[in-house]
């Protein structure tokens, strides 16, 4: 068992107050640098049994990121200094990131923490699926709401029989009283996979998904990929208008999905979708055919903790070793985002922010390929 393993029971229990869910905010300090959300760097340390003092020098991104265009990832986890090596779940990520940054020899594959959850809690016995989690779209914080709360409470009540029980899985940014005697007091149950930094997120979010059957979702996101992969059957509500609220400096990101992803995107957005198809996506752009074994990954850990002290870049170039940067790196991006703060707010950007419809994927990829028809 992994050692933030928790049982159905708590996590029930742990709903009862949401609140006091979301106060975990001290990350892990010893991988504070490496992981940064989610603790799946724990997982996977947890996974090659290797001890909770043991520090990491691999990174892994936080989420799911597609369509992100070269300059976004240059400025990600992926390009930090510091991080010797990088966790990463498909071969066309590798392939993409390794040619962005001109290495093969950083970017290893592996396959999503989520995955040696789900393995985790495969002997559990529990109640047969009834029901479903309808994931509410969430803002970014101080800003207008991704999704009108009645448009969601009037859908919900319009679904057939079997779609019942249906429980409303909120965001941290959005766990508040008020928020929650709201939908309770309209026949729903109210649930969250906590912080991001606490330890038991996602056997939390694994507990929400398994004692339900469908996913219900207004958007395409990581939590569709998790529900998929929990064993969920998933119906997109395409009627709910979903609207994110980006502040402007942050623009410019977004490019067409890469073709990897295409697939994938254009599956879930399907009037009728096909659930065994879609799932067999997931499987393989999340890793789930990149399993290791504890000693596999215990000797991608030790390898890249070797190559932290050594005095060579990621293209082999005599260079200062990743420690160096792990002491500045870290000032630097303070200061660079200070002075980027100000000048947004000198060129009135600060503050401003873009409605961008979250289908915006799906549409670009319609865009690319009615070029080549």
């Amino acid at each position: 068992m992994l050692r933030n393993s928790i049982s159905l029971e708590q996590c029930l229990k742990d709903w009862e107050d949401l609140p006091r869910l979301i106060n975990i905010k001290e990350r892990s300090k010893k991988n504070k640098k490496s992981d940064s959300g989610y603790q799946l760097i724990d997982i996977l340390m947890d996974v090659a049994g290797l001890s909770e003092n043991f520090r990491s020098s691999i990174g892994i991104m936080h989420g799911t990121f597609i369509g992100m265009g070269d300059k976004w990832w240059r400025s990600s986890e992926a390009a930090f200094p510091y991080l010797t090596n990088i966790f990463v779940h498909n071969t066309g990520d590798k392939e993409r990131l390794s040619s962005l940054f001109q290495t093969k020899k950083r970017f290893l594959l592996v396959s999503h923490p989520f995955h040696y959850i789900i393995h985790n809690y495969k002997d559990f016995i529990v109640e047969e699926r009834k029901g479903s989690v309808f994931f509410l779209p969430h803002g970014l914080n101080k800003m207008k709401p991704s999704i009108s709360f009645a448009s969601v409470v009037l859908k919900l009540n319009s679904l057939p029989e079997n779609y019942w029980p249906i429980d409303i899985c909120l965001h941290p940014n959005e766990i508040t009283e008020e928020n929650i005697h709201f939908f309770k007091q309209n026949g729903f149950g109210v649930v969250s996979a906590g912080a991001r930094h606490d330890a038991q997120f996602l056997h939390r979010f694994y507990w929400i998904c398994r004692r339900r059957q469908y996913c219900l979702s207004a958007e395409f996101g990581t939590s569709v990929l998790f529900a998929t992969l929990s064993g969920m059957n998933i119906k997109f509500l395409n009627e709910l208008c979903c609207i994110r609220w980006w502040p402007a400096a942050s623009m410019g990101w977004q490019i067409t999905p890469e073709i990897h992803y295409r697939q994938l995107i254009k599956l879930f957005f399907k009037v009728d979708n096909d659930d065994y198809q879609f799932r067999n996506e997931v499987f393989s752009l999340t890793g789930g055919n990149h399993f290791l074994d504890r000693e596999q990954l215990k000797a991608f850990f030790l390898m890249a903790n070797e190559k932290y002290y050594r005095w060579r870049d990621m293209k082999d170039r005599i260079n200062f070793p990743p420690f160096f940067y792990s002491i500045f790196d870290p000032l630097i991006k303070h200061v660079k985002g200070r002075i980027f703060a100000l000048l947004s707010g000198l060129i009135h950007t600060k503050g401003a922010v873009h409605p961008i419809q979250t289908n915006i994927l799906f549409e670009l990829v319609k865009y690319e390929e009615s070029f080549s028809k």
